[in-house]
């Protein structure tokens, strides 16, 4: 996401509100505007049925036509009147999403700004699509496609026949923006209060060693069968946790950093759909990661979970968590699969995915599992001409048996008015605070239904 200075913001808040009344006369002809605003208000369905979620969201996109190419600018206007952070009442922001000019040959593209880069067929999760940034603050609240933000990229694409070469060059990592500590969707677990916990990002070095680079091969010349072959050299967006501890006069147990930390690394993956029969697509989706980051602990998850309960015993420990020089993360190969089936008839459309993240020379240390498998499921049936479309979805947790099931219904009440409805909800069974993987049970409490309203211009 590409973060404004005042000016640019006020410069910004110019344009939208230019593009919001359509004071047409004030873009060449050959400048288009279109977006949206949006409100929407989520609630929750355990406790107080609190508005645990509320804003209003103005979005624009302008596209300037060129005589070999267009200029690109889209952006949101975010006013949150209710946040999912305690203590947090109303906000405002201002981004861009997009900000790229393309220029166009007769065989190749340039895209160069910020933008969406997509990759791959994972839905529910992201295998091959890690390259471009997510807004996790409030995953569950926002429709998938909005997640994405933009980054900044060279992206060239050369064409031959149905095929194509992309390149890919950008100049520093961004990670995913995830929720704040105090956010009802901070995916890590509550800690013992008699140690103080702080999360901290790590500190990024500006150099040629940390630039990013994306080769992907497409084949298209066959109608029934779709292959992607890319290799990166990225750092993988999910980080591993650098232990710290610091130690207090004020405080006999002292404190602990968690520095988010990232790897650059060589990655190859694919992408696959082969449409074998009609109505069904086989999918999948693979990477391997060759260095990627792990957190380890010096003593066993059962003394931990004891120290919880026992202060006392938590204090004999710390000696355990003298400082290391890794920062209890160790380096180890990793891969992350998926394999589905979309069948799709008349109105109805089916899909299902099976996921599995496995780590090589795995080390018993290590916070996270071995094998790591899930599923992902979805169903949409469309009414009335499209004028109606209902959708549910589910991601389950194998080894833990915590999931989380989605269920939308949309509605264009005009050409430029929809009215979306839906529930969102979380569970499973209680697991061991120091479980290395984010699991649905964390957010339990957090089950909420909603209501968006959506109008075009």
């Amino acid at each position: 996401m590409l973060r404004c200075s005042p000016c640019a913001k006020l410069m910004f808040v110019i344009f939208l509100l230019t593009g919001t009344v359509g004071i047409n006369n004030l873009c060449y002809s050959q400048t288009s505007i279109s977006g949206n605003l949006q409100n929407y208000n989520a609630f929750q369905t355990t406790g107080d049925l609190l508005l645990i979620t509320g804003r209003n969201r103005l979005h624009v996109d302008a596209n300037h036509s060129l005589s070999r190419g267009n200029l690109v600018i889209s952006g949101d206007l975010i006013h949150r009147y209710a946040m999912a952070n305690q203590g947090e009442i109303s906000r405002t922001e201002i981004f861009f999403r997009n900000a790229y000019a393309d220029i166009y040959f007769d065989n190749a593209d340039i895209r160069a700004g910020y933008q969406s880069i997509p990759m791959g067929r994972s839905f529910g999760a992201y295998v091959t699509d890690i390259l471009t940034p997510l807004d996790l603050r409030e995953f569950p609240t926002f429709e998938p496609s909005v997640l994405q933000m933009g980054l900044a990229a060279l992206n060239v694409t050369y064409y031959f026949g149905n095929n194509y070469f992309q390149f890919i060059l950008s100049p520093g990592f961004q990670p995913n923006r995830i929720p704040d500590t105090s956010s009802r969707w901070f995916p890590l677990p509550e800690t013992p209060d008699f140690i103080p916990i702080n999360y901290k990002q790590e500190e990024s070095t500006e150099s040629l060693k940390n630039l990013n680079a994306a080769i992907r091969f497409a084949w298209r010349s066959s109608l029934s069968f779709d292959l992607d072959l890319m290799v990166y050299h990225w750092s993988h967006p999910v980080p591993a946790y650098r232990i710290f501890l610091n130690t207090s006069i004020s405080n006999e147990f002292g404190s602990v950093d968690l520095v988010e930390s990232y790897r650059n690394s060589f990655m190859p993956g694919y992408s696959l759909a082969w449409r074998f029969s009609e109505g069904f697509e086989l999918q999948s989706d693979g990477l391997f990661v060759y260095r990627r980051l792990f957190t380890y602990l010096p003593v066993s998850v059962c003394d931990l979970e004891q120290a919880m309960e026992n202060p006392l015993f938590g204090f004999q420990l710390l000696p355990e968590f003298i400082p290391a020089d890794d920062g209890f993360v160790l380096e180890r190969p990793w891969a992350h699969g998926m394999i589905g089936l979309q069948y799709q008839t008349g109105e109805w459309t089916f899909l299902t995915q099976g996921f599995l993240e496995y780590i090589f020379n795995y080390d018993n240390k290590t916070l996270s599992q071995r094998y790591f498998p899930y599923a992902t499921g979805a169903v949409q049936k469309r009414y009335y001409r499209d004028r109606l479309n209902s959708s549910l979805f589910g991601r389950y947790n194998i080894l833990t048996n915590d999931f989380w099931i989605r269920a939308d219904t949309e509605f264009e009440w005009r050409d430029d008015i929809f009215i979306s409805t839906g529930l969102n909800l979380f569970g499973g069974p209680d697991i061991s605070t120091f479980y290395g993987h984010v699991t649905f049970n964390r957010f339990r409490h957090n089950s909420f239904t909603y209501l968006r309203l959506k109008i075009y211009f």
